[in-house]
């Protein structure tokens, strides 16, 4: 609920199959704190998120590449951690 509410997208939309980019951003930042930071298995987030491993191992390897590279967006996933962390 915490990543639909920061990217204004409707949870239904982010858990969808749609290729559309809006979706495609907070999906896969769902994907990777589920597995970073909530340490679920690839294989239950893929079935979560109907689709399988492979898809969340691209998904996880997708926003580690940003963190490194975009410091803001590093930020936006340490606040998303810590709110995490802080349940």
């Amino acid at each position: 609920d915490t990543v639909c509410e920061y990217y204004s997208q409707e949870k239904k939309d982010v858990l969808s199959k749609s290729r559309r980019a809006e979706f495609i951003v907070p999906r896969h930042v769902c994907m990777y704190l589920l597995n970073e930071v909530v340490g679920m298995s690839k294989s239950t987030i893929g079935k979560l998120f109907s689709t399988n491993h492979t898809t969340v191992i691209s998904a996880v390897k997708k926003i580690q590449t940003r963190i490194k590279e975009d410091s803001n967006f590093q930020r936006t996933i340490d606040g998303f951690r810590a709110r995490f962390e802080f349940r």
